[in-house]
């Protein structure tokens, strides 16, 4: 049997939605799949009896998939009291990085008690090689998305080309310098340029002094939140998904699934070099990289798909080729159940 234990099922967030997915990935290995989720502080005592009770009943032939690094100490605890259970762990990015030097420690301390690390991207993998992960216990395995049918969308002129970013609004994912040094350069070639930003977050008052300081009201729209339906929507109407990360110190992008949620719709993705976001484009395929926080090679590669653009079908195609949940699940199986 399969045991999940995850502490990130609720709420908006690349991990958020793996975790969802991994639901999903594991009942179709193993139909008998128990999963066990953290909601709130209130629930721990639940939790931690659930995760007993399914470790005791099935001891003898359990993997407990970890959904992010930071429970390798409950494989720890678990390890001491069955030492049969196989242990694996998903590395994300930020759960094997954070800075704290109490969370390396104990994190540190519980990487042998894990038998196997799937890493979402070969970025990923490095923070854990660097961290004394021995190579042959990590597999990395990309996000997935669901296959679906592609359904072809009318593009807009190219005199009213409409960007899109969808993601959490933080420091690392780049919005405010590509607000500020690519935007206003882009509008100077296409005046009637639309760029939506989908999403929350702590830099939504600098993004909006932005916008109005460079009297970008007409140009930039902030859409906050939205349903499922209506960001598909939004991103469909897009010509180019626009990923301007930037390195932050004690931060990382692990891998992005914004990418591959587009580019299964048949947008292309130009996206900053860095991180696991070198895991989410296919350069060529579905995508394009600039180097990071270079205003003219983002520049360059955005006017370059503009007027050379990928065909949305194709794109897709390549999308479902290499990120389809149906063609990673036997990678996960290989490693649940060996």
């Amino acid at each position: 049997m399969i045991l999940v234990v995850s502490r990130k099922g609720r709420g908006i967030g690349g991990m958020q939605t793996l975790t969802r997915d991994l639901h999903d990935v594991t009942k179709q290995i193993d139909p008998s799949t128990r999963h066990a989720t953290l909601k709130t502080v209130l629930h721990i005592p639940f939790w931690a009896v659930q995760i007993l009770y399914y470790c005791f009943c099935n001891r003898k032939s359990l993997t407990v998939l970890l959904c992010d690094a930071s429970l390798a100490s409950l494989g720890t605890l678990l390890k001491k009291i069955f030492p049969r259970v196989r242990i694996v762990a998903i590395a994300c990015g930020l759960d094997v990085i954070y800075t704290r030097k109490l969370y390396q420690r104990i994190l540190r301390g519980s990487f042998s008690s894990v038998d196997h690390f799937i890493a979402i991207s070969h970025a990923t993998k490095e923070e854990l090689l660097s961290r004394g992960v021995s190579d042959e216990r990590i597999t990395v395995i990309p996000c997935g998305v669901w296959g679906r049918a592609y359904d072809p969308v009318s593009r807009r002129s190219q005199n009213d080309v409409r960007l899109i970013t969808v993601g959490r609004l933080i420091p690392r994912k780049g919005h405010t310098w590509f607000l500020s040094e690519v935007v206003p350069r882009l509008l100077q070639t296409y005046p009637s340029l639309r760029y939506d930003i989908v999403g929350i977050g702590p830099e939504i008052p600098t993004l909006r002094k932005i916008i109005e300081e460079r009297n970008l009201d007409e140009s930039v729209t902030l859409h906050g939140m939205l349903t499922e339906q209506n960001k598909q929507y939004i991103v469909r109407q897009a010509h180019l998904c626009i990923m301007p990360n930037i390195s932050v110190e004690g931060d990382m992008e692990g891998f992005g699934i914004a990418c591959i949620e587009s580019t299964s719709q048949g947008i292309p993705v130009v996206a900053s070099r860095v991180e696991g976001l070198q895991d989410a484009v296919r350069e060529g395929e579905t995508g394009a990289f600039f180097t990071p926080s270079d205003p003219d090679d983002c520049l360059t590669k955005i006017e370059h798909l503009l007027k050379d653009p990928l065909d949305p079908q194709s794109v897709a195609a390549a999308t479902m080729k290499y990120y389809d949940w149906s063609s990673l699940i036997p990678s996960y199986e290989e490693i649940l159940r060996p």
